[in-house]
């Protein structure tokens, strides 16, 4: 696993956010932190595939909402990427 100096660098250059600026975004939650957070792991997945997927999730879970609430497809938010 890569650490999160690594996904920060990463970001950076992809969209221009570290991992601080983006934190603020998740925690609001909605669909705009489900998409922040999307695009994120799938620009993270396209540079080097699960090891720095791992690292941004494991930099970010405690940041996102602790309410669940139901997308528009009546899954579970998360429910694709984490098997819920």
């Amino acid at each position: 696993m890569l650490g999160k100096n690594v996904v920060d660098e990463e970001l950076k250059r992809g969209f221009g956010l570290s991992i601080k600026e983006i934190e603020p975004i998740l925690s609001a939650g909605g669909d705009a932190a489900e998409m922040k957070f999307m695009e994120c792991c799938h620009f993270l997945w396209k540079v080097d595939g699960v090891e720095l997927i791992e690292s941004f999730i494991l930099a970010v879970f405690n940041k996102l909402p602790e309410k669940r609430s139901l997308g528009p497809h009546g899954l579970a938010r998360g429910a694709t990427l984490f098997g819920n």
